[in-house]
């Protein structure tokens, strides 16, 4: 038999986890939308990432490439 005091704490558990997840979420998701903004009131900040999103990519698959496991 499980002692009441586990079921309680279970319990608690069970209803603080989903809470923090959805708190987390809408924080990530504020941040994202924020960045955003902040990236397309510029052209200029959206090719930087454009570019740097691209040389990330090319050094990955170098890395592949040369590394004998691709």
């Amino acid at each position: 038999m499980v002692p009441v005091s586990h079921v309680v704490a279970f319990g608690v558990a069970a209803v603080i986890f989903p809470v923090l997840q959805v708190l987390s979420d809408v924080v990530w998701a504020l941040g994202a939308a924020s960045a955003r903004e902040w990236f397309v009131r510029s052209p200029r900040r959206l090719e930087a990432v454009g570019a740097t999103g691209g040389a990330m990519i090319i050094g990955v698959g170098t890395t592949v490439a040369f590394s004998g496991n691709g």
